[in-house]
């Protein structure tokens, strides 16, 4: 069972706009970095903080795959819904 520090994390994590906005893109499949960074407007640098921020609470997940230029970096949800149990 996670604690109230988990749920508190989840909780403040959801409260932020660009966050909020990344999961419901999220939603309709994977993403990289750039396609976020396009639809939403915000430079790549600020997109990959708010991914990463996401990813330590466990929502989303990298992928990595070979691209024209290196590796690319995915992004999708590690599950369609997000339920905070307050127990």
């Amino acid at each position: 069972m996670r604690g109230y520090r988990h749920i508190a994390k989840v909780a403040h994590a959801l409260a932020n706009e660009t966050r909020t906005r990344i999961i419901e893109l999220l939603a309709s499949g994977p993403k990289t970095l750039d396609e976020l960074s396009e639809v939403l407007g915000q430079s790549k640098a600020n997109i990959s903080s708010q991914i990463r921020k996401l990813e330590e609470i466990g929502i989303v997940v990298p992928r990595y795959q070979p691209g024209d230029r290196g590796i690319r970096k995915t992004v999708e949800l590690r599950a369609k819904r997000i339920v905070l149990l307050l127990e």
